[in-house]
């Protein structure tokens, strides 16, 4: 599992469109880079804090838009 820093321009993309409900940019943004579907977001040091894009999904404080069906591409695209 890869893990990439949160301010990653990939990373950052991704969970601003999480966020935004912006599907279908989240769905291009996982057919460019496969691995994102799995990846953490954040630092896998000791003591750190690493998540991965399910967990921004489903974030406090929640009620992000259309976030059933981001949950849904990020399931279909290998997200666990």
């Amino acid at each position: 599992m890869v893990t990439i820093p949160t301010d990653d321009p990939v990373a950052a993309t991704a969970t601003a469109a999480i966020h935004e409900g912006r599907v279908a940019d989240l769905r291009r943004l996982l057919a460019e880079h496969p691995w994102l579907a799995t990846a953490r977001l954040g630092d896998d040091a000791p003591g750190a804090m690493s998540r991965t894009l399910l967990h921004v999904a489903t974030d406090w404080p929640g009620h992000y838009p259309r976030v059933a069906a981001t949950i849904a591409a990020l399931v279909e695209s290998g997200a666990r």
